[in-house]
């Protein structure tokens, strides 16, 4: 139905599987993907409360945190809403580390003759 572009009927259906899944619902990985589903129809619908609550909820999924995609529309949400991203608690100083040693690289210009 997504690709069909039946966003609503998309969201009434991964809500059928939503409620398929036993208590708590964030113990289950089903969950990441299905919120994931709910997520994704919402945002290309244009229902960017709907898709915010599902990523939001589906962050504290297993296997949410690190995963590009839910991270991307996560973004992609925030900044279509006008909203400030904030800043991930998930990055380690090593990861910052290597962002700084990226930062002081110098490319060389070459030219081709």
């Amino acid at each position: 139905m997504a690709e069909a572009r039946a966003f609503e009927g998309a969201i009434a259906e991964y809500n059928k599987a939503w409620s398929l899944v036993p208590d708590p619902a964030n113990d289950w990985e089903a969950s990441t993907w299905i919120l994931a589903a709910i997520a994704d129809a919402a945002f290309l619908g244009g229902y960017l409360t709907s898709a915010r609550e599902a990523l939001q909820y589906a962050m504290t999924c297993p296997g949410a945190i690190g995963n590009p995609f839910l991270h991307l529309r996560f973004g992609q949400v925030l900044f279509d809403s006008g909203e400030a991203m904030p800043l991930p608690t998930n990055w380690s100083a090593p990861t910052w580390g290597r962002a700084r040693r990226f930062s002081r690289l110098k490319i060389a210009s070459t030219s081709i003759s």
